[in-house]
């Protein structure tokens, strides 16, 4: 049986460089991405008022390796915004 494969995507609003949102999901259909369910509130503010792409940044990785890439990411973007 083949391990399931996991991805890391981000959300950015349109004309962005800076994703306002990091994410991971399972490989299986790929879907987790493009939900807006089970999204906070601050999510929610933010695609109402300018919309959002997604891009998918990692594909096809472990589970480990995809939760690494994505505390990574979320620290890159942190420092972005906030110099810290």
């Amino acid at each position: 049986m083949k391990a399931q494969s996991f991805y890391v995507y981000a959300h950015y609003t349109p004309n962005s460089d800076v994703p306002f949102y990091i994410g991971k999901g399972a490989n299986t259909k790929r879907k987790r991405a493009w939900q807006t369910f089970s999204r906070n509130k601050w999510w929610h503010h933010i695609v109402d008022k300018y919309g959002y792409e997604v891009k998918i940044l990692y594909d096809n990785l472990s589970n480990e390796e995809a939760e690494q890439k994505e505390k990574e990411l979320i620290e890159q973007c942190v420092y972005i915004v906030t110099g810290k």
